[in-house]
This record gives C-alpha cells, sequence and structure tokens, in this order.
C-alpha cells in the first residue's frame, strides 16, 4: 500500500472531520426516541489542508494522479483521529479535491478523506483502562455556555383557517427537547472523549447522562446524541471543538402538577426577589441543615 510522501502533512489549523454513522433513531410521539446501533465502527471524514511549495507541488501532484489514482486507491497518511497523530489507511472522497494558489508562491490542497478510527483497534482491556463509564459523560466535560442553544420539545399542531384565526391542539405531551451543545477539549482529553464516544456509548446510541440546563440550572439529563449532529474541529493549533446535538427531557416534566402551581405562585407573589429566597431555601437544605442536631 503507497504512503503519504515525507513532508506532506496537513496543516493542523486546517483540520476536521465528522460522526462515522451506524446510529438509527426513530421518533415516538411523547417519549423519547429509540436509538440503536446499526452497525459498528465506521468510518470519519477528515476535511485536511496541505500547504505546498513549488517541489512539494509536483511531488505531491505526481503521488495523486499516478500512484493513488486521484484517491480511488488505499494510502497511508498520518491523522489524529483523536488518540495522537498516527498513521491511518484512507482514501480521497471524490468530488472534495481543490488547490488554490496563494501569494505566487503556495498552493493550498485540500480534500477530505475516509478513515476509521483508531478507537475502534483498542483491545477491551485498553478500553477498560481509560476507567471511564457509560452511564455518564466522563467528569468534568462540561458545554460551554457560549454555544449553548434549544429547541422546542414539539406536540403543538395548528390548522390554518382562511381569514380566521389558526386552531391550536395538543398533539402529544411532554417530548424531548434538542441541545447543540460545543465540548473545548485539550488533546489529552479528547482521547478520553474518543474512547468514550466510539466504544462505550456506541457514538451516542446508548443513553448517559449529562450536565444540561432546561431552564431549571444545570442538572443531570438522560441523553443521546442525534445522529448526524457530531462534528469535531482543531482550533488554536491544540484544542477540539466538539459539537453535537443531543436529545433530552425537560425538567419540569419530572414535576406534579402541585409542585408546579407552588412554583408559579412564589414567582407570582414575589417577583424578581424569588431567585433569592429560592437560592437560600437550596443553601438552608444542602448546607446548613448539614451542621444540626436532629
Amino acid at each position: 500500500m503507497p504512503t503519504m510522501p515525507t513532508g506532506l502533512v496537513p496543516t493542523v489549523a486546517a483540520y476536521s472531520h465528522d460522526g462515522p454513522g451506524g446510529v438509527l433513531r426513530t421518533e415516538t410521539a411523547g417519549g423519547p426516541s429509540r436509538y440503536s446501533v446499526e452497525y459498528d465502527g465506521g468510518t470519519q471524514r477528515f476535511s485536511v489542508t496541505l500547504v505546498l511549495d513549488a517541489g512539494q507541488l509536483v511531488l505531491w501532484v505526481l503521488f495523486y494522479t499516478r500512484t493513488i489514482k486521484k484517491g480511488a486507491v488505499r494510502f497511508g497518511m498520518r491523522l489524529d483521529s483523536g488518540l495522537g497523530t498516527a498513521e491511518h489507511q484512507v482514501n480521497i472522497v471524490p468530488g472534495s479535491y481543490s488547490a488554490t494558489r496563494t501569494g505566487g508562491i503556495v498552493t493550498l490542497v485540500s480534500f477530505v478523506v475516509e478513515a476509521q478510527n483508531m478507537a475502534y483497534g483498542l483491545s477491551d482491556a485498553a478500553v477498560a483502562a481509560y476507567g471511564l463509564s457509560a452511564a455518564a459523560l466522563p467528569a468534568g466535560f462540561t458545554p460551554t455556555v457560549a454555544a449553548y442553544s434549544v429547541e422546542g420539545a414539539g406536540g403543538a399542531v395548528r390548522d390554518g383557517i382562511a381569514g380566521g384565526v389558526a386552531a391550536y391542539a395538543l398533539d402529544y405531551d411532554r417530548g424531548l427537547e434538542k441541545f447543540s451543545v460545543t465540548l473545548m477539549l485539550t488533546p489529552d482529553e479528547f482521547a478520553v472523549w474518543t474512547v468514550w464516544y466510539h466504544r462505550l456509548v456506541g457514538k451516542g446510541a446508548r443513553s448517559f447522562t449529562m450536565p444540561l440546563d432546561s431552564g431549571f440550572g444545570t442538572a443531570p439529563h438522560l441523553c443521546n446524541i442525534v445522529p448526524g449532529s457530531y462534528s469535531a474541529a482543531r482550533t488554536g493549533g491544540r484544542a477540539m471543538a466538539v459539537s453535537f446535538v443531543v436529545e433530552a427531557e425537560n425538567m419540569a416534566y419530572g414535576m406534579t402538577d402541585a409542585e408546579v402551581d407552588a412554583l408559579i405562585s412564589i414567582y407570582t407573589v414575589l417577583g424578581p426577589d424569588a431567585d433569592a429566597l429560592l437560592a437560600r431555601l437550596e443553601r438552608f437544605a444542602t448546607l446548613d441543615t448539614l451542621v444540626l442536631n436532629f
């Protein structure tokens, strides 16, 4: 198998990849979607850029056109799929290739390759050595607040009436909301994430708990990763921005009708002072009472 010529290395700043696929999602009206692993493993697509001078460009053009037949022939290329830079067996995705001359002496060659993540080559013992749990997001991994958005749970329908007020109805109660989140990870953290994502939670098909804020402050929510929403991109040369969408049920559905009415009443009476009261009650219940001798 041919190997990428020495010296032709993807620029670190222009480096990203997507998820490997293989997760099925079946919607259920008013309830959690059903997730399953269609197939294990799978290839990811890595978007890479080569910065080539005149001599390197000649070498690349010969390698690309004659040796690997425009990417149709599988070849070895050094990539970082999460566990450090190592040789991966790749092909170039048809239609992804482009070359742009910049400054008269440098050419930027960009293309997308498909390769399998190195996490699938780890033994079960090597995976276990990470000490991770499939039940929860790795400790210390928290979504960045700035890159955080929530989509509605659905379940309301609207029937338009020409010239009149539209009729609204509830198709189903409850339902899941979609949370768009981003994790900023160091290389070591990204290695942990790679093993956890690919080997423990089946690329998001298996449910796990994750700290989210669905309106009542940050708390653990039971989640799945929506298929096709995963991406990871190198930023600043080292940090990896890992983005994906999870589905989770709003904590409001875990409250009784009495609790809902009581909470609304408190805010109606106290207005902006309600937050301070509730925070003081939480402190009393979780901290102050610990020093009391009942």
